[in-house]
């Protein structure tokens, strides 16, 4: 009994070192870093990298791993002021290891990493599983000094703080009038056309001096006829540019004028012409 309690727990204890991550072979920009694990001490002397054209490269072998752990990724910038971006490996199998190979193009780092060309950028290596027996690592492993031209390293910070401009959206308002080579022809058309029923209704003996109404008929007769300006009016204003609601408004008043006083003028100079 006392044999098989020792048994399970040396097995729980030799379990982790022997599934734990075993990366060895490492290098960076033809520099050995040897093994890596929990306990890695980074490179002292930070890369330096002078052209923005330049590539660095980072690579390991993942030993005794038959399968992808859930995540092998590796952090670059300042990670104390939480700015990193994250990048993923090529992944190469070789018989039971892992051939990981990272590759990070100076010219596209985001401009807010170029910016921090004053400090060292930080590499940090995290191989991680779901798996509770394995030992993961978070480690750091390089530093890259980027000894870069001002113009590659010029950024503008955006405003995240204090207040902001107020957005101010001015709808379009809607043409209030029409288009004035149109309005000019309408006008136009309106005096041409009132003129020709004038002539018409003069050479047609329709309107003379010997049956222009009297008395109270004249009356009707002056107010028909001041309807018919009043609405010829209205409408050379509109075209003009007036309102269309001012125009109906007026137009209103004008035919109901119109309406009563034209029947009582109509009825009485049919008669006579």
């Amino acid at each position: 009994m006392q044999l098989s309690v020792l048994s399970v727990a040396a097995l729980a204890f030799l379990q982790p070192a022997v599934n734990a991550f075993k990366v060895e072979d490492a290098r960076v920009s033809d520099i050995d870093l040897g093994t890596i694990d929990s306990s890695f001490s980074p490179l002292e002397a930070p890369i330096a990298v002078t052209k923005i054209d330049e590539e660095i490269e980072f690579q390991f072998t993942l030993k005794n791993q038959e399968e992808e752990p859930a995540q092998i990724s590796l952090l670059l910038g300042n990670p104390d002021r939480h700015l990193e971006t994250a990048y993923t490996p090529e992944v190469t199998i070789a018989k039971d290891d892992l051939e990981c190979k990272f590759t990070i193009p100076i010219s596209q780092l985001k401009p807010a990493l170029l910016n921090e060309a004053n400090d060292f950028l930080t590499a940090s290596l995290i191989i991680a599983d779901d798996n509770t027996h394995n030992e993961n690592i978070f480690v750091s492993v390089f530093k890259l000094d980027l000894q870069l031209p001002e113009s590659a390293l010029h950024y503008d910070s955006p405003e995240r703080f204090g207040p902001k401009k107020e957005l101010r959206y001015t709808f379009a308002e809607p043409p209030k009038t029409v288009n004035s080579m149109l309005a000019l022809i309408v006008v136009s058309i309106i005096v041409v056309s009132t003129f020709a029923l004038v002539i018409t209704w003069v050479s047609s003996g329709s309107i003379s001096f010997n049956n222009l109404p009297a008395d109270i008929d004249s009356i009707y007769f002056l107010g028909f006829l001041t309807s018919i300006v009043g609405f010829e009016y209205a409408f050379v204003q509109y075209y003009l540019g007036k309102s269309i609601f001012d125009t109906l408004h007026v137009s209103f008043y004008l035919a109901a004028l119109g309406l009563w006083i034209g029947t009582k003028f109509l009825r009485t100079f049919g008669k006579t012409i």
